[in-house]
Parts: structure tokens; sequence; C-alpha cells
């Protein structure tokens, strides 16, 4: 639901600006379902974004992503834990691996 509400503010705002979803590499249910065009269903995946486990693109989400996100791209665990470190390290702050998916791309 975020990327579907995001990305219609965004074309709304700036009709122009390209809206890119991120998902882990080990659960990539939306981009599956994004490149071939229908809902696929994955086994819940086994990932440290916990946030993200979803199997399946909802159904009323799924035509706004198609319609106003540009691509869906993935991160790894260990790309997802190497940010964790990074906002840790110098930024000073905890943000859990799920909130770590947009910076990690």
């Amino acid at each position: 639901g975020l990327l579907a509400g995001c990305s219609i503010a965004a074309n709304y705002h700036s009709p122009k600006c390209k809206v890119f979803g991120v998902e882990p590499e080990a659960g990539n249910d939306v981009q599956q379902s994004f490149r071939t065009g229908k809902r696929v269903t994955i086994s819940v995946p086994d990932t440290i974004a916990d946030g993200a486990q979803t199997l399946c693109v909802g159904s009323l989400t799924f035509p706004i992503i198609q319609r106003y996100v540009e691509d869906i791209l993935t991160v790894t665990d260990d790309e997802l834990c190497k940010q964790m470190r990074f906002f840790m390290e110098r930024m000073k702050i905890v943000v859990e691996p799920t909130g770590c998916l947009a910076a990690a791309a």
C-alpha cells in the first residue's frame, strides 16, 4: 500500500517523477508480478527484512503499481546489513532492516 500511495502522490505533484519500489531479493513477489503482468504468490521469504515478508502483492494496489511505478528493485540481506552498519556507524542511528531497503538499493 505504501508504494502505491506514494506513487499516486508523486505522479500528482510531479508527473515526470520516476518512482521505484524496493524489496528483499529473497521475497520478490512484487518484482515478479510487475515483470510478468500478473500477481505472483511466493512462499514466506527467508530474509532479515521481516517487515517486507509479503507473499503476494495486493489486488487493489497492483494495478496502481503497474500504472505509476517505473520498476521494482531488489537488495540482498548482505546489502541490507551493510546499510544498517552505515547508518549506525556514520549517522549514529539504528534502523531496522526493512527501513534500510530504499537506501540499500
